[in-house]
């Protein structure tokens, strides 16, 4: 349950405590006096009704300021704290967004990725069997590099990921789904940089790693969005219904 949930029944409990001392010290006064003048006749005279009036008044106007003050304190306390853990709140969700955002940022290239990556290749090859002069050779390869060290970017940020990021979501970033991104993702790194190797230094383009593990990759990595993505929308739901 949140914190912040608490704090109107608290805040009730409060008055309802403020209330029965307020009784209490009604009733103080009026003990005291019953208990000193006990054996004195209730008087006729008005005079007598007004100094009885100004001691009543005078010790429950004391004790009832003393509890007020005290009670205001208090309750300006909650209020400072529930502010201070609103904000921190809010800055977390926001962290959280900003982290997600750049996550996100990468989706779209990252959807046709595979696709551009093996249309390259196949283009590269048909033009080598046919014959192609060496700049528009160069041309592909370098389109190809770029494609290769666009993966490899996305790979060192999704990997510091969960270091940077983890203590701000509540997702298990130990789980089997997340280590499972990350050995994938590690084999898909390792063969598109010892590709860019090759294809900057030999003629031999062959393009041919597993298909399995590239699926896997890209649907786990689908599947970690959707979580990051909800934990975020189920944050913000629970700060609207904050009170």
């Amino acid at each position: 349950m949140n914190k912040s949930s608490l704090t109107i029944p608290l805040i009730s409990k409060i008055l309802i405590a403020f209330i029965v001392l307020c009784l209490i010290s009604t009733l103080i006064p009026l003990f005291l006096f019953i208990y000193y003048f006990r054996d004195q006749s209730i008087s006729n005279n008005i005079a007598d009704w007004g100094t009885f009036g100004d001691f009543f008044g005078g010790m429950l106007n004391i004790l009832i300021s003393l509890i007020s003050l005290i009670v205001l304190g208090y309750l300006t306390y909650l209020v400072g704290k529930q502010s201070i853990e609103e904000n921190e709140r809010m800055n977390i969700w926001l962290r959280k967004l900003d982290a997600y955002d750049s996550l996100a940022n990468h989706a779209p290239g990252l959807k046709k990725f595979i696709y551009e990556i093996s249309r390259l290749h196949k283009r590269m090859t048909a033009l080598t069997l046919r014959g192609i002069s060496e700049n528009e050779l160069e041309n592909i390869k370098n389109e190809i590099c770029q494609k290769y060290d666009y993966f490899v970017d996305f790979y060192d940020f999704l990997h510091s990921f969960s270091l940077r990021y983890s203590h701000l979501f509540n997702y298990d970033f130990d789980c089997e789904e997340f280590n499972r991104i990350i050995l994938n993702g590690q084999y898909l790194d390792d063969y598109f940089k010892k590709s860019r190797e090759s294809i900057e230094h030999s003629k031999n383009y062959v393009f041919d790693f597993d298909q399995n593990i590239s699926n896997l990759f890209f649907k786990d990595l689908d599947n970690f969005y959707d979580k990051l993505k909800e934990e975020l929308k189920q944050t913000k739901s629970n700060k609207k219904s904050l009170p």
